[in-house]
């Protein structure tokens, strides 16, 4: 478990995204599963309604490759309806074959999220409740600095 995981706190810590510039865009409407998102299946280019966040800039800056660190707070996703789902609730749902978002057919591949997301210490920044893909591509704009 990265060094401050334990001690992250939602108010006060920011989250960090390695990728492009711009951040790489979502769609509201693509296929909700979580566990799809995580293992990164359909590879690089697939539609996602997330953004993978991490509690350590040193984890964005691996994912970030030639790209750059981003920056934010739960508090500026929520002011764009954009929830927040912490790397607690995502290891609530990743367990057996998984629960809500996380539901997926293979027991080993729910294990396999979750372990990434214990190594990464990853949150997730769902865009589901928004209209369409322009409206989540102006919040990510609003959420990331």
């Amino acid at each position: 478990m990265p060094k401050n995981s334990a001690t992250w706190r939602q108010k006060r810590d920011p989250l960090f995204r390695g990728d492009g510039d711009p951040v790489a865009s979502v769609d509201p409407k693509a296929h909700p599963s979580i566990v799809r998102h995580v293992l990164y299946l359909g590879g690089p280019g697939r539609s996602t309604p997330y953004h993978s966040t991490s509690e350590e800039r040193e984890v964005a800056a691996m994912f970030a490759k030639r790209g750059r660190v981003w920056r934010t707070a739960v508090s500026r996703a929520k002011a764009q309806q954009v929830e927040h789902i912490s790397r607690l609730d995502l290891l609530g749902l990743l367990k057996g074959k998984g629960h809500g978002a996380a539901k997926w057919k293979s027991a080993f591949e729910v294990l396999q999220a979750r372990r990434y997301v214990e190594r990464w210490s990853e949150h997730l920044l769902s865009y589901r409740k928004l209209d369409d893909e322009a409206r989540a591509s102006e919040a990510a704009r609003q959420i990331f600095e």
